[in-house]
């Protein structure tokens, strides 16, 4: 993400707004799923948008996000 994040302001200049959107698939990712919610959440690009796919998960993943 920081690369991305170089490169845009590189081109774009330091006051783009830069909107990134990360898609999760979560299914029967309970485990993993909190710190790879941590992870996204404290990445320095401000506009940041989580897309979290989950398709019947049987853990409890739900109950993390």
């Amino acid at each position: 993400m920081k690369i991305l994040e170089l490169n845009w302001r590189l081109l774009m200049g330091n006051d783009a707004n830069i909107k990134v959107s990360v898609i999760i698939p979560v299914y029967n990712k309970e485990k993993y799923l909190p710190n790879c919610l941590d992870c996204m959440l404290n990445q320095t690009i401000n506009d940041l948008e989580l897309i979290c796919i989950d398709d019947g998960s049987t853990d409890k993943s739900l109950d993390n996000m």
